[in-house]
Formats: structure tokens, C-alpha cells, sequence
């Protein structure tokens, strides 16, 4: 097989080569590519604890909203407390909802949350 000779071609070539040298070099350092792995999973475990953390903040607090009274519940001066609370709980819900989408199911609060 001839590769033809344009310059368009001499340049993919080009950059493909040293692309893949550059990868050879990285794959036969061994330090830096387990350096490198070990950061991305650190990476990737610290993403989903943060992500885990934040569906159960959420629905910790999905779980004291729909126990609160809407009476009950505070608001700016002038604020009608039902909707606030209306609207609260349509935002958590929906965070909930995304949050279960993403892989991060929450069933059940937190031991130390007050109902």
C-alpha cells in the first residue's frame, strides 16, 4: 500500500507518529502511568463520594420538608409560606429525581435527621 505524498497526508502521518511515540513513552515509564492512574481514580472516587454526599444532603432534606408544616415553614417578610414550601419541595424532588438518574439513588435519610 502507497500512501500518497500530499502535504495533508505527510502531516496526519506526522502527528499520528508522535502521538503514538509519545504514548509508548508513557506506557514504558512505569511510574508515570501508574502516577497517572492512581490520580484519575483518586479522582474518580472523590467525584462520586462528593456526588453520593450531595443526593443524601438532598434528600435529607426532601425527607424534613415533607414532614414540615406548611405553616411552619420560614419565608422572606411578605412570603406566602405554602408556596415557598411548594416550591422547595418541587426542587428537591427534582434534584432527587436527577440524582437517581445519575446512579446515585437515595432511599433513605441520614441516622441523624429529626422527622
Amino acid at each position: 500500500m502507497t500512501v500518497p505524498n500530499t502535504p495533508s497526508m505527510r502531516v496526519g502521518i506526522s502527528a499520528v507518529s508522535t502521538a503514538v511515540i509519545y504514548r509508548f513513552t508513557r506506557i514504558s515509564n512505569n511510574s508515570i502511568g501508574i502516577t497517572a492512574r492512581a490520580r484519575n481514580g483518586d479522582i474518580a472516587l472523590t467525584i462520586i463520594a462528593k456526588r453520593t454526599a450531595e443526593a443524601q444532603a438532598n434528600f435529607d432534606e426532601l425527607t424534613v420538608l415533607r414532614a414540615t408544616n406548611l405553616a411552619d415553614y420560614p419565608t422572606e417578610a411578605g412570603g406566602n409560606p405554602a408556596v415557598s414550601h411548594r416550591y422547595a419541595l418541587e426542587v428537591c424532588e427534582l434534584h432527587h429525581k436527577r440524582y437517581a438518574e445519575m446512579g446515585f439513588p437515595v432511599k433513605s435519610p441520614s441516622p441523624g435527621i429529626q422527622v
